[in-house]
């Protein structure tokens, strides 16, 4: 795959994503991307946006950036998906 920013190489890895908007904040680790090896644009497939999106949306509720609040952490491939 060719990175969409800078059309270098992009590699499979995993990472984590912070979903900062929700309420309390939520980390997603393990998630399955293409990196790009010069900048480190990230690039997720059909099926992981989808998945991200789900989640986002049973626990949409904005953040108050005003106060500290736990965050939650899952593991991609945990049964919560």
């Amino acid at each position: 795959m060719t990175c969409p920013r800078c059309q270098q190489a992009m590699t499979r890895q995993t990472v984590d994503i912070c979903l900062c908007e929700l309420s309390p904040p939520a980390k997603i680790t393990h998630v399955p991307a293409f990196v790009c090896d010069e900048c480190g644009e990230r690039v997720f497939e059909g099926e992981v946006s989808i998945k991200l999106d789900d989640l986002r949306d049973r626990f949409d509720a904005p953040a108050a950036y005003d106060e500290v609040q736990p965050m939650r952490v899952y593991y991609y491939d945990s049964p919560l998906f």
